[in-house]
């Protein structure tokens, strides 16, 4: 497992266009070195009953992950 942190309360802030860009470089180096298939690109609350990371980090997430298809 790998987990990344980004510091915010994504349920009250967007995420910054910096955060965005990190998570986007090192998600896709991270997948291209470990073969991470897209499917299994979890974030937290995915993984047990939490509010991380928040809702405006959900949407982005989903977006990248789902609609752009870039994680």
């Amino acid at each position: 497992n790998l987990g990344i942190v980004v510091l915010g309360n994504f349920n009250v802030q967007q995420p910054t266009a910096a955060q965005k860009s990190r998570i986007l470089t090192f998600g896709k180096l991270t997948k291209a070195e470990y073969a991470v298939p897209s499917g299994q690109v979890k974030i937290h609350r995915e993984l047990g009953p939490t509010d991380c990371p928040g809702t405006t980090m959900t949407r982005y997430m989903d977006d990248v992950r789902y609609r752009q298809k870039l994680l």
